[in-house]
C-alpha cells in the first residue's frame, strides 16, 4: 500500500572556462514526496523490514567550484557547497548541509597519478558535524590503458567525527585494489 516516491529537481549553472583555470556555480532544488524509509522491525532479524512513506520536504542549495591549472600535469581545486533541507526531514536523517573541498591532483596517462583531498565537514549529520577535516589519499598506478593499481587511505590524520549522534568515527582506512577494465 506504499506510494510511490516522487522528486521533481531543477538546477541551473554556469561554466566559465579558460586555459589555466575554470569557473562552475549552479544552483538546485528538489521536492521530494511520499519519501519511503526503511524500518528493521527487529534487530535479530535482520532481514525482516517495514517500509512506510514518511513525509515531503524540499531540498535546495548552491556550488560553486575553482579548478586551476598549476602545470600540464597539476591541478588544484576548491569546491563550497550549501546545501538546506525544509519541511519534515527529521534532524538525524539531514546529510553533510555545508561541505568544503580542497584537491591536489597530479594526473598522468601512464604511471604514478595521484589526490590529496582536504573535506570538512567529513560528516554531518544530525546535530553533529565533524570536529576537523577528514584528508584522503589517492593514489593510482596504471601500467596500461586498462590496467591500475589503486591504493587508497581514508582520514589520513585520524581527525576524530561524530558519524551520527552519539556515534564515534573517525577512524582510519586503507583500500589497495586491481582494475583491469575489459
Amino acid at each position: 500500500d506504499l506510494r510511490p516516491e516522487v522528486t521533481v529537481s531543477t538546477e541551473l549553472g554556469y561554466r566559465y572556462l579558460h586555459p589555466r583555470w575554470q569557473l562552475d556555480v549552479s544552483y538546485f532544488t528538489a521536492q521530494l514526496d511520499d519519501m519511503v524509509s526503511v524500518f528493521a522491525k527487529d534487530p535479530n532479524q535482520p532481514t525482516l523490514r517495514q517500509y512506510n512513506n514518511l513525509y515531503s520536504f524540499r531540498v535546495w542549495g548552491w556550488t560553486s567550484d575553482v579548478v586551476i591549472k598549476l602545470a600540464p600535469e597539476w591541478t588544484l581545486n576548491a569546491s563550497y557547497m550549501y546545501v538546506r533541507y525544509t519541511g519534515g526531514v527529521e534532524e538525524d536523517y539531514k546529510p553533510a548541509r555545508d561541505r568544503v573541498v580542497i584537491r591536489l591532483a597530479h594526473w598522468r596517462e601512464r604511471g604514478l597519478s595521484g589526490q590529496l583531498t582536504f573535506n570538512y565537514p567529513a560528516v554531518g549529520q544530525g546535530f553533529t558535524n565533524a570536529y576537523g577535516w577528514n584528508t584522503y589519499l589517492n593514489l593510482v598506478y596504471r601500467m596500461d590503458a586498462r590496467s591500475r593499481w589503486n591504493l587508497r587511505i581514508d582520514n589520513l590524520f585520524n581527525v576524530r567525527t561524530e558519524m551520527a549522534r552519539w556515534v564515534p568515527g573517525g577512524r582510519r582506512s586503507v583500500w589497495f585494489t586491481y582494475q583491469r577494465d575489459w
